[in-house]
């Protein structure tokens, strides 16, 4: 079992991470289970809207491949409280099929995608 107090390492838990700080802001998006040496941003670096960060993957304690995804008023995943996140266009799995989304907020355990 994982015991915070132990040990500030989470890869163990959250597998390959990236932490990015919104411009401006104290918002930071959380990203976690990527694939094992796909990520592609370096601390420091400047990121843009559409640029690739990781591959999606299951490292860490994670069964299948997904993607890990919140924004927290903190860098710190062990102190940081989570906050809403608004997407332009998505799709959600409603009722056994795909719906397409805009403007809104996933509910709580909804699963979404990316729509195209």
């Amino acid at each position: 079992m994982f015991d915070p107090n132990k040990t500030q390492d989470l890869r163990p838990l959250l597998g390959n991470y990236i932490v990015l700080k919104m411009p401006d802001k104290e918002i930071f998006a959380f990203f976690a289970h990527a694939r094992t040496g796909s990520i592609q941003v370096r601390c420091g670096d400047e990121v843009r809207l559409g640029q690739r960060l990781a591959e999606v993957g299951h490292s860490g304690n994670s069964t299948a491949p997904h993607l890990h995804f919140h924004l927290m008023d903190s860098p710190n995943i062990l102190e940081a409280k989570g906050l809403p996140c608004s997407f332009r266009e998505y799709e959600a799995h409603r009722n056994g099929v795909w719906t397409k989304v805009v403007a809104g907020i996933p509910g709580k355990r909804e699963f979404i995608r990316c729509a195209e």
